[in-house]
C-alpha cells in the first residue's frame, strides 16, 4: 500500500474518531480544556491531544498530542488509544512501529471501536512477522474478519475495503453482488474510493452483457 494512500486513511479515521466524541460536553476552547486538564479529565485530554494533532486554535504539535494521548490512554480512554495506534500505525509525528500500534488497538477493538478494527486490520496486512509475513492467506483472512467487523457497525472505510476483499476474493470468496452491497453503503456514506468502485463495477458489468456484434453479423 503507497505512502499517500497510507495517509489518506489515516486522515479518515482521525476524522471518524473525532466525530465520534464531537458530541460529548466539554468546550471548545483550548484554554478551558487545559484546565480540565489539570484537574484530571482524561475526555479532556483526548480533546485537547486532538487540538494539537490538527492544529486547532493551537501550534500544530505531534509531540504535545502525543502526550497528552498517552496521559489519557493511561487513565483507560479507549479513544486515547485508537489514536495513538493510528500514529504509530501511519508514522503520523511519531516514527512507524507497527508492534506498538497494535498494542495501542487491542482494548479499543475489544470494547467495539470500529476504528481500531480497521487499523488491526490495515496492522495485520503490513506485518513483516511471521506467521502474516509468511502466509499471505491467513493475513487477509484475518483482516477480512476485522473489517467486517468494523462494517457491520458502520465504519465507512470498513464498508469500502470489505466491499474491495469481496470484489477481490481475498480472505472470502469472490463475490461482485456483496462487495457492490457494502461498496453501495460505503459510498451512502461519502465515500470517493466506494463510489469510484461501483462505477467501474457497473461498467464491467455493463461490458460483459454487450453482445458480440460480429458473432451476432454472422
Amino acid at each position: 500500500m503507497c505512502k499517500m494512500q497510507m495517509n489518506k486513511i489515516a486522515l479518515i479515521l482521525f476524522f471518524l474518531a473525532y466525530c465520534a466524541r464531537a458530541a460529548d460536553d466539554l468546550p471548545n476552547d483550548p484554554s478551558s480544556l487545559r484546565i480540565l486538564v489539570e484537574q484530571g479529565s482524561h475526555e479532556a485530554m483526548t480533546k485537547l491531544g486532538y487540538f494539537y494533532f490538527t492544529g486547532n486554535q493551537v501550534e500544530k504539535s505531534y509531540e504535545q498530542a502525543a502526550s497528552l494521548y498517552m496521559r489519557a490512554a493511561e487513565k483507560g480512554n479507549l479513544w486515547a488509544m485508537n489514536n495513538l495506534c493510528n500514529m504509530h500505525l501511519y508514522g503520523e509525528g511519531v516514527e512507524k512501529n507497527l508492534s506498538l500500534a497494535f498494542h495501542f488497538c487491542r482494548e479499543p477493538a475489544r470494547a467495539g471501536n470500529s476504528s481500531s478494527m480497521v487499523m488491526i486490520a490495515e496492522i495485520v496486512l503490513n506485518l513483516e512477522e511471521r506467521p502474516f509475513s509468511e502466509d499471505k492467506e491467513l493475513a487477509e483472512k484475518t483482516a477480512f474478519q476485522f473489517y467486517e467487523m468494523a462494517a457491520t457497525r458502520k465504519h465507512v472505510h470498513g464498508q469500502y475495503m470489505l466491499g474491495l476483499f469481496y470484489e477481490n476474493g481475498r480472505g472470502v470468496p469472490e463475490n461482485v453482488e456483496i462487495a457492490k452491497e457494502w461498496y453501495e453503503k460505503a459510498a451512502a456514506q461519502g465515500h470517493e474510493e466506494a463510489s469510484v468502485a461501483l462505477r467501474q463495477l457497473s461498467k464491467s458489468h455493463n461490458k460483459q452483457l454487450q453482445p458480440n456484434t460480429k458473432a451476432s453479423a454472422e
